[in-house]
């Protein structure tokens, strides 16, 4: 995978943002002034990610932001730690729902949503 996809992947997933130094030790570059210019060239030139503050987040324009996002404001929404995948994505059109295999590389790395069996979710940090 290229270092560009990488970044992208990661931010996508990240739901809340990463550092440029966060993200330079998760995709394995070597630490420096160096590798951190380069993260912060590739993503400054890329559409899929933006600065906010001192993070790098995903634009909302992708696919996996939108995703958590559904989820995000039906958790908010709905106040329940638990709760359908469907009804979550209700609001998205149907091209835009992911897959199941999409969706576990997606919650994977989340430290905000848990897939459980039976297309469940779970919010972990309540």
């Amino acid at each position: 995978m290229r270092v560009r996809d990488e970044l992208l992947e990661k931010l996508q997933y990240s739901g809340q943002g990463l550092t440029t130094a966060s993200l330079v030790e998760t995709v394995g570059l070597d630490g420096g002034a160096e590798a951190a210019a380069i993260v912060d060239a590739l993503l400054l030139l890329s559409p899929e990610a933006h600065l906010s503050g001192e993070c790098w987040v995903a634009s909302a324009a992708t696919k996996g932001a939108r995703v958590l996002r559904a989820l995000r404001r039906h958790a908010d929404d709905s106040e329940r730690k638990l709760f359908r995948l469907s009804n979550a994505l209700e609001g998205l059109e149907a091209h835009e729902h992911p897959t199941a295999e999409e969706l576990g590389e997606m919650l994977a790395g989340s430290d905000e949503f848990e897939l459980l069996p039976n297309s469940m979710i779970k919010r972990k940090n309540d």
